[in-house]
């Protein structure tokens, strides 16, 4: 089956042969739905039984917007299940009222020239042990640029 208008630019074509649909439009694509259903049952989803998803814009910015946004990634499997955000640029977390990260195993944070903390209040360490590595603590072993976790 092929649909297209005037402009054969702008068609959708369900090709049985390659086992593929494809929605091609020179504009924009608006999709609306969920005007008759209730506000937490799910109205639009998209899915794939087996290989990835990818929504990409080129030449624009890609924006979520909703009430609550929540990733999350499942797998049984020790190499997957995860959720990796990476930027060319500043990743910024521009608002919040809590900034919260819980981790069952270990957290890091490794900056490449400056770590910077800055309360405007009050700054609390609260941990069973407390290890510190400076320059001063390696100036010895060879300075702050080869140390690891648990050099001291």
């Amino acid at each position: 089956m092929r649909v297209v208008a005037n402009d054969s630019r702008h068609h959708f074509i369900m090709n049985e042969t390659l086992k593929s649909s494809v929605l091609m439009s020179p504009g924009k694509t608006t999709i609306q739905c969920g005007e008759d259903v209730k506000r937490d049952d799910r109205a639009l989803s998209i899915r794939s039984k087996n290989g990835d998803i990818l929504i990409a814009a080129e030449h624009g910015r890609i924006k979520i917007q909703a009430k609550n946004i929540e990733f999350v990634a499942t797998s049984d499997r020790p190499e997957e299940a995860n959720i990796e955000f990476r930027s060319d640029n500043d990743f910024e977390v521009t608002k919040c009222r809590d900034f919260v990260v819980n981790s069952t195993r270990n957290a890091r944070i490794d900056a490449q020239n400056l770590l910077g903390l800055k309360s405007h209040k009050e700054l609390h360490f609260i941990t069973s042990l407390f290890k510190g590595v400076s320059a001063i603590t390696l100036k010895d072993k060879g300075g702050i640029k080869d140390a690891k976790l648990g050099d001291l």
